[in-house]
């Protein structure tokens, strides 16, 4: 049994998280937050950015449960600064394919995206860090968008 409980004070703590992590976009971006009102925006206080947009959408992802994801990615945007910068493209196209999923958007969008990152990491040269880490995750969410069984357990078995 303990481990049952330990399974759930994951979960719980898990839940915390994706919470906190979203109050930021909230109160950027969500006229009804009862904290907006202490936002100097996202562009201006920087606690919105692009690694910690990946690393939330990834927790909401791995904690699968479609009331909070409802009630949490709308208000999950990137700044604008990141949407244009062209050196994080990959990782930009992954956050926008992964928040596409989530929402249970068009899987060919998601597709696209994907397609594009990938394109881009075989036409630049990959060399580690978080490169690397976008290919991977890249390559295997496309695997799941179209539904390549046979590629998806090649890899990731």
């Amino acid at each position: 049994m303990p481990y049952l409980a330990s399974g759930k004070q994951s979960i719980d703590s898990l839940t915390q998280a994706i919470m906190n992590g979203v109050m930021p976009y909230r109160m950027a971006y969500d006229d009804q937050c009862e904290l907006r009102h202490l936002s100097v925006g996202p562009e201006k206080s920087g606690c919105v950015n692009l690694a910690l947009t990946h690393s939330l959408l990834l927790k909401i992802a791995s904690l699968d449960d479609d009331a909070l994801t409802r009630e949490s990615v709308p208000f999950i945007q990137l700044m604008e600064k990141d949407m244009n910068d062209s050196k994080s493209m990959e990782m930009v196209n992954t956050v926008q394919a992964l928040r596409n999923i989530l929402t249970h958007g068009d899987d060919s969008l998601s597709k696209s995206l994907l397609q594009s990152a990938l394109d881009n990491s075989l036409t630049h040269p990959i060399k580690g860090g978080w490169r690397a880490r976008s290919y991977t995750l890249n390559l295997c969410l496309f695997t799941i968008v179209t539904r390549d069984q046979q590629s998806f357990e090649k890899h990731y078995k």
